[in-house]
């Protein structure tokens, strides 16, 4: 049988496969660096929660639980707070993989991956292939996306929305290509079931002032309306339904207390002041490395349009959260990501910054943690030196990676032993087949990770009742003293435990280096039962 014959490959033939492959390499990397970021640790709560992100978990699991798709509720009871798609989305997950923490927060964990994509492929578009890998690496590695990046929370999500929104707007503009406005009204009326009206504000103007800017045209033109069209079409059932189903419950609720309330508190340029300088801070390590006169004028324009837009609107209501800034990161870092070459100066000032962040593991090893612990630490500290060292060379792309391994290692190594379960299972195990109730909490936490029922209660009257009726009830020891007097003499308790207090102050966190040992940081939790529980009614 005659073998073929090889057949030499013409020059561009021979310089296309490799081309590809590296390409290819060069792309995945990046993200594969990000997911692990945004994975590690992704189903436990030692890497932090927050008192928002409880109550989600509430709704997504009960939602899941009691296929209650079209009204989320909360221990039954309708719960107006904020539209369901992320419920929808951790719900769906929930059912698919199982009563997990990891599966919950999945959909936002995974938008946070896509999100840096969304930055690499911007980044791409305004300064070439080799912008794409610090796109997704500054994005994806800021302390913003480590923070909320993880947590059942809607601004990651509407973050998402955002960025393909502008995108698709500049794209239109830019290219004259209108039929990506529909993609503008798709992302405006995703948003709207993320957050409410707000959402499809936020997209819409961006989009406005980067079509006036480019292509004012297209501003009333039949794409235009489109786009209106199906956000409309995309999001208004839902809230349709909710009307239909709750009347004004739901209307005050939703659009006087849920929005409208935000600007019932007073505006102090205090806080206004606070929401620009948690933007920075959620912007670390790269804040420094912005720069606005390196960058072509289209990402100026788009950058500037966005953050403007952005911190306009948050920056008119009273009430302001931290996690408000987050949809701002993607444009800001893009400042950062896009410019060639950092700044000299600025990366060797970045440099600085991590040698101080390589001392923190350093001291932390003081303290007596278990052996993989320490190993984390170890390794955090060599990471980051060698980010230290990378920036010093104005090696970005290579300090982001190394910053990402050090991440990786905390939330999956150091900060389990850091932050202990919020309720250890020789707690749960004691609880046995009693009942638990949770003390001003919501309960969804605790039931992802137990994957048992647990109700809150709000009061000293609310526990005692529950604890009375033969209820196991959980809360910090230091509250016992608000129960009745008559009930406390009559609790057992049954497990005792530390865990991380809610709030820490810089104070408590430099003397529990000092003195090598966490004690500083935990409070003291109890779980207890009433020794004769009174029979049920």
């Amino acid at each position: 049988m005659a073998q073929p014959s090889s057949v030499p490959l013409l020059p561009a033939q021979r310089a296309t496969t490799p081309t590809l492959q590296v390409r290819t390499l060069s792309r995945f990397l990046p993200a594969a660096v990000v997911a692990a970021v945004v994975l590690a640790g992704l189903g436990s709560p030692s890497g932090g929660t927050h008192p928002d992100e409880r109550l989600y978990l509430s709704l997504a699991n009960e939602m899941a639980l009691q296929g209650t798709w079209v009204t989320p509720t909360l221990e039954g009871q309708p719960d107006f707070t904020k539209p369901p798609l992320l419920y929808w989305a951790s719900a769906a997950c929930l059912r698919a993989f199982g009563p997990h923490l990891w599966a919950a927060r999945l959909p936002v964990a995974v938008c946070a991956l896509l999100l840096a994509l969304v930055a690499g492929r911007l980044a791409r578009r305004f300064a070439g292939e080799a912008a794409w890998a610090r796109g997704v690496l500054l994005v994806g590695t800021c302390v913003g996306c480590l923070r909320y990046g993880r947590l059942e929370m809607m601004d990651v999500p509407l973050a998402l929305a955002l960025a393909l929104g502008a995108e698709a707007a500049f794209v239109a503009a830019e290219e004259g290509r209108p039929r990506f406005l529909l993609s503008v009204g798709l992302s405006a009326g995703l948003s709207a079931l993320l957050k409410g009206p707000v959402g499809p504000l936020l997209v819409f103007s961006i989009a406005a002032v980067v079509l006036a800017a480019r292509a004012r045209p297209l501003l009333l033109s039949r794409w235009a309306l489109a786009s209106l069209a199906l956000a409309l079409a995309v999001s208004a059932p839902w809230f349709l339904a909710m009307v239909a189903q709750h009347g004004a419950p739901f209307v005050e609720r939703f659009i006087l207390v849920e929005n409208f309330g935000k600007f019932s508190g007073p505006w102090t340029l205090r806080a206004e002041g606070w929401l620009l300088l948690v933007l920075a801070l959620l912007a670390l390590p790269w804040v420094g490395l912005v720069q606005w006169r390196a960058a072509p004028p289209g990402l100026r324009l788009l950058s500037g349009a966005w953050l403007a837009v952005v911190l306009l609107v948050f920056s008119l209501p009273g009430l302001k959260q931290s996690h408000y800034v987050v949809p701002c990161l993607l444009p800001l870092l893009l400042l950062a990501a896009v410019p060639e070459r950092p700044h000299a100066l600025a990366a060797r000032v970045t440099a600085v910054l991590f040698v101080v962040l390589t001392a923190v593991p350093l001291l932390v090893l003081r303290v007596g943690f278990p052996s993989g612990a320490r190993f984390g630490l170890a390794g955090m500290a060599v990471l980051l030196a060698l980010g230290a060292f990378a920036l010093w060379r104005l090696r970005v792309d290579a300090a982001a990676v190394g910053f990402a391994g050090a991440c990786v290692l905390a939330l999956a190594l150091v900060l389990p032993a850091v932050n202990p379960p919020p309720v250890p299972e020789a707690a749960w195990a004691a609880a046995g087949e009693r009942p638990v109730v949770i003390w001003r909490q919501e309960p969804g936490l605790y039931e992802l990770l137990v994957r048992r029922r647990v109700h809150r209660v709000n009061d000293a009257a609310e526990t005692a009742a529950a604890v009375a009726q033969g209820a196991a009830a959980i809360l910090p020891a230091q509250d016992l003293d608000a129960l009745p007097t008559g009930l406390r003499a009559e609790l057992v308790s049954v497990s005792r435990w530390r865990r991380l207090r809610p709030r820490i102050l810089p104070a408590d966190v430099l003397k529990a280096v000092l003195v090598a040992d966490p004690l500083p940081l935990q409070e003291e939790a109890v779980l207890v039962v009433r020794a004769h529980p009174s029979p049920p009614r």
